[in-house]
C-alpha cells in the first residue's frame, strides 16, 4: 500500500510504502499527500505561494528544502510528512469500549448483536484482549472481565470467531504490521482496522 509521494528532480532513495519520482508521474496517484522536495521545484509546480515558515501548500501537500540547502528543516520536514500520511491512514478511525461491568446484559447483548449484523467483522486478538473492526468502528474486549462474570475464554473466543470473517492472533499478524504499529504507538487496536483497509476487505 502506496501512503504518500515524494515529488524530485533526481535521484531520492524512498521507503518502502511511499514512492518518489518526478511530478508528472505524481499525476498518476491525484489521491496521495504529496510532499514536494526543493524551494525552487515547489515555486515551479505548485499555484500556492511557498513560505519558508509554514511549507503547507494545501491540504495534503506540503513542501521542504533539499538536504543540501537546509538539511535541519529536510529531515524533520520528511518525517512529518511520512507521519502526516500514516495518520490519515486511519483518520476514519473510532474506538469503543465494551464493559460488561458497566452496561446491564440487555444493553450489552443489544450492542453485541448489532455489531454481528453490521457484516463482514475482523477481529484482532492477542492475550486477554479483542479488538473487533465493524465498519471502520473499532469495539474493544477484555476477555477478563467476561470471565470474572463466569463466561469461559474459550467460549468467548469460538463465539468471536463464528461472528468474523478473518480471526487474527499475535503471531499472524503483529510482524506484518511492525511498521503501522510504531507509528501508532504500538497500539494493537489499530491493527484489525489497517488489516480492512490494506487487504480492501470492508
Amino acid at each position: 500500500m502506496n501512503l504518500g509521494f515524494i515529488i524530485t528532480e533526481g535521484e531520492y532513495e524512498c521507503e518502502d510504502k511511499f514512492i518518489c519520482g518526478t511530478y508528472d508521474k505524481s499525476k498518476v496517484y491525484p489521491d496521495l499527500p504529496k510532499l514536494i522536495v526543493g524551494m525552487a521545484l515547489a515555486d515551479e509546480i505548485s499555484d500556492e505561494e511557498t513560505d519558508i515558515l509554514d511549507r503547507v501548500l494545501s491540504d495534503g501537500s506540503f513542501w521542504t528544502f533539499k538536504k543540501k540547502e537546509q538539511r535541519k528543516y529536510h529531515m524533520e520536514d520528511i518525517e512529518d510528512f511520512k507521519q502526516y500520511c500514516y495518520d490519515k491512514l486511519v483518520d476514519g478511525f473510532e474506538y469503543e469500549f465494551l464493559d460488561p461491568l458497566m452496561t446491564t446484559t440487555e444493553e450489552h447483548k443489544a450492542k453485541f448483536e448489532a455489531i454481528k449484523n453490521t457484516g463482514d467483522l475482523i477481529t484482532y486478538y492477542n492475550k486477554d484482549m479483542a479488538y473487533i473492526n465493524a465498519n471502520g468502528m473499532i469495539y474493544g474486549i477484555n476477555i477478563m472481565f467476561y470471565e470474572y462474570l463466569g463466561m469461559d475464554r474459550d467460549t468467548m473466543l469460538t463465539k468471536l470467531k463464528e461472528i468474523s470473517k478473518v480471526f487474527l492472533v499475535e503471531e499472524d499478524i503483529i510482524i506484518e504490521y511492525k511498521d503501522y504499529m510504531e507509528r501508532f504507538e504500538n497500539q494493537e487496536r489499530y491493527i484489525p482496522y489497517l488489516y480492512s483497509v490494506i487487504n480492501y476487505v470492508i
